[in-house]
């Protein structure tokens, strides 16, 4: 493959996934994935010489290209991805917000097609209010957003009866038009599950999926075995479920996604190309972004585009007008609507604990880290903001 024929297609490849993604909330098909998974593998396809020679600009926000060099891989990416090799019935892929954990989603589904199975993503983050009115309506959307990344043209209305509930008929179309045709496993992503708690039919959906896990038990003349639900999901679902026993947070495998460790920031560092002088502007770097490599990456590029040192965009870190203030407004905005958990921030800012799960929702939220008697700010970045702000 010559030079110019393989970057057209990296580029054509990646603006083909942000339209499917940002007009549809759905990823490539298949056949796309498996189409450009040739393309990279053919002769000179991974060959450096012919490779693009450009510097690669960083992505900051939302998942990480497949094709980037700047993403780090961590150990949770292995597990992550031997969970779905071993064809679990439910994988939780849980961690708190700007963790990594749609990149990790992105990796561990290009193995598992790499391995032989079918991936499907529906992402809850980019569905319309209306598609989460009810569960029919939600049930009709994700059977439409499955079958538009089938490789044949599938009309889930062509099966769907009004006298088997909107549950029931999900069921029957995933079954028999997604799973039962096909010999090899079939994995279906749910990103941002979240979403979903707090809506009156939450409980009524989530026990739908916990059936699908104990068919494999209940039903094994049926290819239920063949089917891993990949849950992705920031908060914890015991502040919302009246019951976990009917919901699938408490069976399968949860895989457990954190902030990043130094030595993998320092790594982020290093891809970026940003120098940071000594060891004290590297510890100062370290405090300001915590583990967060979206706040990490962000800096980085603000000091590459500025030309600040360590000691200069330290200084904008916590405002307005700060490389940051995106995400710090955004957390400011969750907060300042929520008078528990506002009230609970001023208390750890003052020094203070805060109950269990005002912690737990914090955590999630990618504000607090620690116990409840001794909790502390995710990074000074966010400490600085709200102590200016809250």
């Amino acid at each position: 493959m010559e030079e110019g024929d393989l970057a057209a297609a990296i580029g054509l490849y990646n603006r083909y996934c942000e339209y499917r993604k940002s007009h549809d909330g759905i990823g490539p098909s298949p056949a796309m994935v498996e189409l450009f998974d040739r393309a990279r593998a053919a002769p000179g396809g991974n060959d450096e010489a012919s490779a693009p020679t450009w510097p690669e600009a960083p992505t900051v926000g939302g998942a990480v290209p497949l094709t980037s060099n700047l993403y780090i891989e961590r150990h949770v990416d292995a597990v992550f991805a031997e969970a779905l090799a071993r064809r679990e019935s439910i994988v939780r892929l849980q961690g708190p917000r700007q963790t990594g954990k749609s990149s990790i989603l992105a990796r561990g589904l290009q193995k598992a097609r790499g391995l032989g199975s079918a991936t499907f993503v529906v992402e809850f983050g980019r569905l319309a209010e209306a598609d989460l009115a009810s569960m029919d309506a939600l049930c009709r959307r994700l059977a439409a957003v499955i079958a538009a990344q089938h490789e044949e043209e599938v009309d889930p209305t062509e099966t769907w009866l009004e006298a088997l509930g909107a549950g029931l008929n999900l069921e029957r179309f995933v079954l028999r038009r997604v799973v039962a045709p096909r010999t090899e496993p079939v994995v279906i992503a749910i990103d941002d599950v979240d979403r979903l708690f707090g809506r009156p039919f939450a409980d009524e959906f989530f026990a739908l999926l916990r059936s699908w896990h104990e068919f494999r038990a209940k039903d094994p003349v049926r290819p239920w075995d063949r089917l891993t639900l990949a849950l992705v999901l920031a908060t914890d679902a015991r502040l919302y479920l009246r019951n976990l026993n009917h919901s699938p947070f408490n069976v399968g495998r949860r895989v457990a996604v954190e902030d990043l460790r130094p030595a993998e920031i320092d790594e982020i560092v290093r891809c970026h190309g940003v120098d940071l002088g000594g060891s004290e502007d590297l510890r100062r770097f370290h405090q300001m972004v915590g583990g967060s490599a979206y706040f990490a990456c962000r800096t980085l590029q603000a000091m590459a585009e500025q030309g600040w040192s360590v000691e200069e965009v330290c200084a904008h870190a916590g405002r307005d007008d700060g490389p940051l203030a995106g995400p710090l407004r955004d957390i400011h905005a969750k907060l300042a609507g929520d008078a528990e958990l506002s009230g609970a921030v001023r208390r750890v800012l003052a020094g203070q604990g805060c109950g269990d799960d005002e912690l737990s929702r914090l955590r999630s939220g990618g504000v607090l880290l620690g116990e409840p008697e001794s909790p502390r700010f995710r990074n000074a970045a966010i400490r600085r903001y709200l102590e200016d702000h809250l």
